[in-house]
């Protein structure tokens, strides 16, 4: 069990170069709406929806308006993998994350749920 995932969510959002602060970050997922913003005891998610055909500057850009989707763009993700996999609506098809700074990664949800 973790002690305090948003303080991990935190450091680790800070770990990584950016123009924007936390709560930033935070506001801009929470006015989407096909944004999510979930914290359970042992995961937390920043993440939204995303077309397809995004490229990686429009998926890192918060500000660009997103529509309903299967493709799911993870801003953060800190906690148990099994638990934040769950998190991932049925509709979801795919997903992409950056870690780093390195290049944008997409992948199929089906390898998550294993």
């Amino acid at each position: 069990m973790r002690d305090d995932i948003l303080r991990e969510a935190i450091l680790t959002f800070y770990s990584e170069p950016s123009n924007l602060n936390f709560n930033s970050a935070v506001s801009a997922h929470a006015h989407g709406e096909y944004s999510y913003i979930v914290r359970t005891e042992n995961a937390f998610i920043l993440a939204r929806e995303v077309d397809d055909d995004w490229s990686d500057s429009d998926l890192v850009d918060l500000i660009e308006e997103s529509s309903s989707s299967t493709h799911l763009h993870v801003s953060l993700a800190v906690g148990c993998l099994k638990e934040l996999a769950a998190m991932i609506p049925d509709h979801i098809k795919t997903l992409s994350f950056q870690r780093r700074g390195y290049r944008i990664h997409r992948m199929s949800v089906d390898r998550l749920k294993v």
